[in-house]
């Protein structure tokens, strides 16, 4: 085996999403049928590394001060992170086509009807299959 072979792509992976009780890949219900997707850089990727570096840094308190976990606030942080580290979309939502935005991305994953995308996109991300070139 030659190590260079498992080298981590920096690269982005479509994650096609699926239906959270079904398990089923979810295609879009426009005239042209299309499987929805979020592609998204690994957690090995650099710029991963500078969003979770720029989210942690606006949300820290005061230095010194003991800070209390608030599960709130860790969501939005991860919530922007990750919207940080998308690249791309595919949605269809209200019977339209959602333009990829980084900001649009941001309000999905924020959204807690949108948990399951939240989850799924995060998950994929970790995951350094995913991300293996080769």
């Amino acid at each position: 085996m030659d190590l260079s072979n498992l080298e981590i792509s920096q690269e982005s992976f479509k994650v096609e999403l699926t239906h959270p009780e079904t398990g089923e890949v979810l295609m879009c219900d426009s005239k042209k049928p299309q499987v929805m997707y979020v592609s998204i850089l690994s957690q090995d990727n650099a710029e991963y590394r500078r969003a979770t570096s720029k989210a942690l840094r606006k949300n820290q308190n005061d230095k010194g001060r003991k800070q209390d976990i608030d599960l709130d606030k860790t969501w939005d942080t991860s919530a922007e992170i990750l919207a940080s580290v998308t690249t791309d979309c595919y949605l269809f939502m209200g019977g339209e086509v959602v333009p990829f935005s980084k900001e649009k991305m941001l309000e999905i994953y924020s959204d807690n009807r949108f948990k399951w995308i939240k989850e799924q996109v995060e998950n994929a991300s970790a995951e350094r299959s995913n991300f293996i070139k080769g």
